[in-house]
């Protein structure tokens, strides 16, 4: 990305659970998520259909540069959440592409199935947002800094890519 794309980037809330994911893949795709990450809002993302989506705000896949990373999962904050956009989760491309293969099936075309697919992802968020302290985000920054909502230290993005 160029110093004037960087410059035009909207700020990019980041899940920790995702932070704490990137931290352990091997650093060659960790760092082709997190340029992917830094190209949310400048570069076009893929739409993705996941049931969980909140009304309005549709998902989006973000491609790394490096095939066999992760790709980047995120949507359009809601009022109330950091940032313009955040990244909610990873997926490794065989997962990405058993997602679109299941978005081409009569299946989730359902309404029954979808909801109870929203039933099921809801128990599991639930879950993991009861959890102590919740799940908090992070906005990425240059390399090796990354803060809360309130300019507090978070986590690191490490060495940026």
């Amino acid at each position: 990305m160029s110093m004037a794309e960087e410059r035009r980037a909207p700020q990019i809330a980041v899940a920790q659970p995702v932070m704490e994911a990137i931290g352990t893949l091997p650093e060659d795709q960790a760092d082709a998520v997190r340029a992917a990450i830094r190209t949310i809002g400048v570069q076009a993302g893929e739409p993705i259909d996941l049931p969980t989506a909140p009304p309005g705000y549709p998902y989006q896949a973000q491609r790394p540069r490096l095939a066999t990373a992760p790709l980047v999962i995120y949507r359009q904050s809601q009022q109330g959440e950091p940032g313009k956009w955040l990244v909610v989760s990873l997926m490794t491309p065989e997962e990405f592409r058993q997602q679109k293969q299941d978005e081409q099936s009569e299946a989730l075309r359902n309404p029954e199935v979808r909801r109870f697919l929203e039933v099921a992802a809801g128990t599991a968020a639930t879950y993991v947002n009861a959890e102590m302290g919740g799940v908090s985000v992070a906005v990425p920054q240059p390399p090796g800094t990354a803060t809360s909502p309130h300019g507090t230290p978070t986590s690191t993005l490490g060495k940026g890519g």
